[in-house]
């Protein structure tokens, strides 16, 4: 469902037919038209060129299409879409949904994503202040918890979850580019006698620079174009596997060909050139005597890009391992109800012959069917961790702010089913039908009274601002606990709970293992009226979704984290080997003078065991100020978790000790006497 001026402001020009026009979309005379996706036109109707007039039946009602979107529009969102009608014309699809009735004619009303057309000349910060300000004005006056605007910003600022994630990709790049600018530069140390001869037969030193640089020039290009081709490979995959089912489409194009060439051409330069102007500050006469003593400078040099790995890798594996600690403890958090042996079904009837009243007798029928069966039932209106909450405006006797709570509707077996506890007053009952009463949580007993106060107050409602029974006073009269009824983060939010309404189709809860009640539930819908969809799905799904953003966000880290690990331990490895065998002179004579094993063991770990140590101090740092933007997806794990640094440090430094293991044992093994001879 999208407004009449949709295609107009995107821009969209139709691939068949028009798009639509502002008089399909009054919300006084909907109409009953649709644009449909090219897929869905070559799908459904062969690409008819006379597609337009032809008719799509929604819900056995007809919708008459005026329009093909063009092939590469996909729609505004990450799923897929294949039709879309005016929002006006939801009411002819929905005539008994309040939402539908409220959400184009009532502020309150939640909840739509907006977009509009910059201005000429306007910019992206003043619109995103125009925004905030009237955002800052609707909110003035009311409860916290009612709806808002949520400012996204705009075209081109891209979702929240890509900046993280290249963020990460970003790090990885430079950690292989001080990986390969450390080998580089142990290789222009082992050419040093070829560089020095270049220089004494007259190339400046410039032409030396060019020629180095060229060389890792030819490197970057080589890589950028198998990095274009395995990325061109598992980009669907990964997608498929991330997101499902998407409408983002991932090709190589010329943006894409020129972003590869100038992140080589950037790597060549981060990667090639501070080895290139070290290994041609080399005297000549050292250099043609092949003196192997390194200049402390270029020590220096490897002892920083080692300690660049260090840190990168630090700040990657502790973002991974927050969100896999997160993730942990998400999964395991104490949600105040069962959720594992909980199956849920939910009714969608269609809009033909179903007015209120057919739909509070099909409710009834249910409620009754299910009443007969053996394991324990419930109905609602939604389940916890749901989609399709409904806030409800309320006011407090003696105050004029009008408030806003989520408001359920459930049955008494409900708090049974769920372990919901009453602790003051009571629960609902049957005969709480025909009344005004509702039950009420912990939290907003607190925030207007107290708990023990709370029993016997009154609230004020208006059913046109959300989901009440009943106009006038309600009466609470009970306080339950508190569990996880709509988001796993933050502190619990204010929940009422109110009788079954009839209104709508509840959604049934059943504590069955076995699948037998479920296969009843089935049974019964499908003898009420054939017609009904039936859905079922584990309350447990409800949790995997809300920890999707976590989950993919681990996934993610821990993929960016293990590849900087392995790149991180190849450089020490490299760094250690090298240092080895430019000193293997050295190393003999040690040897031939009585130095003992553990002795030489312990000069190669000296040699770069203070890079390692301040790339660990730098990267803590780093990862500590890294771990401030994920604080969303972190549901009260200590963005400075102890225990996740440290056992990202240990990791570390076991990783750094296996490196220097090759190197380490090739120094113990050296013969001194061929040692002495190597030069």
């Amino acid at each position: 469902w999208v407004s009449g001026a949709y295609f107009e402001v995107l821009g969209i020009d139709m691939a068949a037919g028009r798009a639509f026009t502002p008089a399909e979309d009054r919300l006084e005379s909907p109409a009953a038209v649709a644009v449909v996706s090219y897929g869905y036109w070559q799908r459904q109707f062969g690409g008819d060129p006379a597609v337009a007039g032809r008719i799509v039946q929604l819900e056995d009602i007809p919708f008459t299409i005026v329009g093909v979107a063009p092939a590469a529009f996909t729609g505004t969102s990450t799923e897929r879409v294949d039709i879309w009608m005016p929002l006006a014309s939801a009411r002819l699809l929905r005539p008994e949904d309040r939402w539908v009735a409220n959400v184009a004619a009532r502020r309150e009303s939640c909840c739509l994503s907006l977009a509009g057309r910059l201005a000429p000349g306007a910019t992206r910060e003043e619109a995103l202040a125009e925004l905030s300000l009237l955002d800052r004005q609707f909110r003035e006056g009311r409860d916290p918890d009612a709806g808002r605007l949520r400012i996204a910003g705009t075209t081109g600022s891209g979702s929240s979850a890509f900046p993280p994630v290249f963020a990460g990709v970003v790090l990885v790049l430079l950690l292989a580019s001080a990986n390969v600018a450390n080998l580089l530069l142990a290789r222009a140390s082992a050419r040093r006698r070829e560089i020095g001869v270049r220089l004494s037969l007259g190339a400046s030193r410039a032409r030396v620079v060019r020629q180095l640089l060229t060389e890792s020039l030819i490197l970057a290009v080589l890589a950028g174009a198998t990095g274009l081709l395995v990325a061109g490979w598992l980009s669907a995959g990964i997608v498929g596997f991330m997101f499902g089912a998407t409408s983002l489409r991932f090709q190589t194009d010329a943006g894409v060909l020129a972003y590869a060439l100038a992140i080589s051409g950037l790597s060549c330069v981060v990667a090639g050139l501070a080895p290139a102007l070290h290994g041609t500050r080399t005297s000549i006469g050292n250099a043609l005597k092949e003196v192997t003593t390194v200049p402390d400078s270029r020590v220096s040099l490897r002892s920083a890009f080692l300690c660049m790995q260090v840190a990168v890798s630090v700040v990657l594996l502790a973002s991974a391992g927050l969100l896999i600690h997160a993730l942990y403890e998400a999964s395991m958090r104490d949600l105040g109800f069962p959720a594992s042996d909980v199956a849920v079904v939910s009714f969608e009837a269609p809009a033909r012959g179903y007015d209120a009243q057919r739909i509070r007798a099909l409710a009834r029928q249910l409620a009754e069917t299910m009443g007969a069966l053996p394991a324990p039932v419930a109905l609602a209106s939604t389940e916890p961790l749901g989609s399709g909450n409904i806030k409800g405006g309320f006011r407090v006797p003696g105050s004029a702010d009008e408030l806003f709570n989520s408001v359920f509707e459930v049955s008494p077996a409900y708090f049974d089913l769920l372990g919901l506890t009453a602790i003051a007053g009571r629960r609902l009952e049957a005969s709480d039908d025909n009344r005004n009463v509702i039950v009420i949580n912990e939290t907003m007993a607190r925030r207007h009274w107290t708990v023990s106060r709370a029993v016997g107050q009154r609230i004020l409602v208006d059913p046109a601002t959300g989901g009440w029974n009943t106009p006038g006073e309600l009466e609470i009269v009970g306080v339950v606990r508190d569990v996880r009824q709509t988001s796993l983060e933050g502190p619990p939010e204010s929940i009422i709970y109110q009788p079954l309404s009839g209104r709508a189709l509840p959604r049934v809860l059943v504590r069955d293992r076995s699948g037998s009640a479920l296969a009843a539930v089935r049974a019964a819908a499908e003898k009420a009226d054939p017609r009904l969809r039936v859905r079922t799905r584990r309350l447990a799904d409800n949790v995997g979704v809300h920890l999707t953003p976590t989950r993919t966000g681990a996934l993610m880290a821990s993929v960016l984290g293990g590849l900087s690990l392995v790149l991180a331990t190849v450089g020490m490895l490299g760094v250690f080997s090298y240092w080895v065998q430019q000193r293997t002179r050295e190393i003999g004579i040690r040897v031939a003078l009585g130095a003992r094993s553990s002795q030489v063991v312990r000069l190669v770990l000296d040699s770069s065991a203070r890079a390692i140590a301040a790339g660990m101090a730098v990267g803590a740092i780093g990862a500590g100020i890294a771990s401030r933007f994920l604080g969303s997806l972190l549901y009260g794990i200590n963005p400075i978790d102890p225990v996740t640094f440290g056992a990202v440090l240990c990791l570390l430094g076991t990783a750094g000790a296996a490196a220097t293991y090759w190197p380490a044992r090739r120094a113990v093994r050296v013969d001194p006497v061929i040692a002495l001879r190597s030069e």
